[in-house]
């Protein structure tokens, strides 16, 4: 008959009395007792017919299997565990993508609307060259009390005929030509 050694029943050895027993059933006897008695522990050994165990030797048997069975009812549930992981990541991922193709289709309608926004632009653009309005471009920094903003030095915006001669006058803009 086949089984396995006791693991506590090992631990309770003496390390000389342990590293020998490593050896002889081919484990490596190096490291700590805990280490050698759970390799030793894992190794199957031949057990003899019940006929001839003692009383010990049963309980000790009967030990060895209930932790056995034990470890595979625990690998059992750490194994059903990491499918139900792997179904829930998979959930996942099937929400992320669907929320990536929403936001996909959100960017392209922002873009449409950015699209539409920069036509407008432009044809105010034109609106206002028809209305007699010019582009300026700032000689150095100045604040430009009418719009109440600040200019820098480059700076190109557009105001009116009137304004511009004012700008121009002040030596604070140029008007450009188109």
């Amino acid at each position: 008959m086949k089984g396995h050694l006791d693991v506590k029943q090992l631990e309770s050895y003496n390390k000389a009395d342990l590293q020998e027993l490593a050896k002889q059933l081919g484990v490596d006897a190096e490291g700590t007792k805990k280490e050698i008695a759970a390799r030793c522990a894992a190794v199957e050994v031949d057990i003899p017919d019940d006929s001839e165990l003692t009383e010990e030797d049963k309980k000790v048997a009967a030990e060895a299997a209930a932790e056995a069975a034990a470890k595979a009812e625990e690998e059992k549930a750490a194994a059903e565990a990491a499918a139900k992981a792997e179904e829930e990541k998979a959930a996942a991922e099937a929400a992320a993508k669907a929320e990536e193709e929403k936001a996909a289709a959100e960017a392209a309608a922002k873009a449409e609307e950015e699209k539409a926004a920069a036509e407008a632009v432009a044809k105010a653009e034109e609106e206002k060259k028809a209305a007699g309005l010019v582009k300026v471009k700032a000689k150095r920094r100045f604040l430009d009390k009418e719009l109440n903003q600040i200019k820098d030095t480059g700076d190109i915006y557009t105001v009116s005929r009137e304004r511009a001669a004012v700008l121009e006058e002040a030596g604070v803009a140029v008007v450009m030509t188109e």
